[in-house]
């Protein structure tokens, strides 16, 4: 079976779960917290997928990581059962599944917003406010900063790119023809 099969099998329990427990999203919190801590110990995923370790041991490494997440006994079942099944090295593509699914269902697209410097209260809110009445769904954003840009910002948001930085509009208008190759040259030249 396809990794991502398996772990769009695993989100869509996940969802189920939480819907019946009110459909806030919680539970994309921890399993992302989940998927972290496994993502971040090479050593880890190797212990845990070593089959010369006893497949108690491994469970009780894997027991011992998720109980200091302080995980609900809800999410510690669904990883417990993940290892018992041999799934984790499905978590993180669960976890991101999982995220989008609660997303989907709670009208919420999630974005990224990289500027020169970090764009201040205010101007995030109108960015904000902006993408939300272009989207109709509640926007989430995070925000970064790239030194490399020349001015303005550059909006990622689902599969949409919207590109208002100095270098992408200057590109625009060279490939629209907007700038002859004499500008910019000096007279003596």
């Amino acid at each position: 079976m396809k990794r991502e099969t398996i772990a769009k099998r695993w989100a869509s329990a996940l969802l189920l779960i939480d819907i019946e427990q009110g459909g806030r999203g919680a539970l994309a919190d921890e399993i992302k917290r989940a998927a972290d801590a496994y993502e971040a110990s090479g050593e880890l995923r190797d212990t845990l997928r070593n089959p010369q370790i006893p497949s108690a041991s491994r469970r009780r490494i894997w027991q011992g990581i998720i109980q200091r997440l302080g995980l609900s006994p809800m999410v510690r079942n669904t990883l417990e059962l993940m290892e018992q099944k041999d799934r984790l090295e499905h978590l993180p593509m669960v976890a991101d599944i999982f995220r989008k699914l609660v997303d989907e269902k709670n009208g919420i697209i999630r974005g990224e917003v990289v500027s020169v410097k970090p764009l201040d209260l205010s101007a995030r809110q109108k960015l904000k406010n902006a993408l939300e009445k272009i989207t109709t769904k509640k926007v989430e954003l995070e925000y970064s900063e790239e030194k490399e840009l020349l001015g303005g910002f550059i909006v990622r948001l689902g599969s949409l790119t919207l590109d208002g930085s100095l270098g992408g509009v200057l590109n625009r208008l060279a490939a629209s023809g907007g700038m002859n190759q004499t500008q910019g040259r000096s007279a003596d030249q």
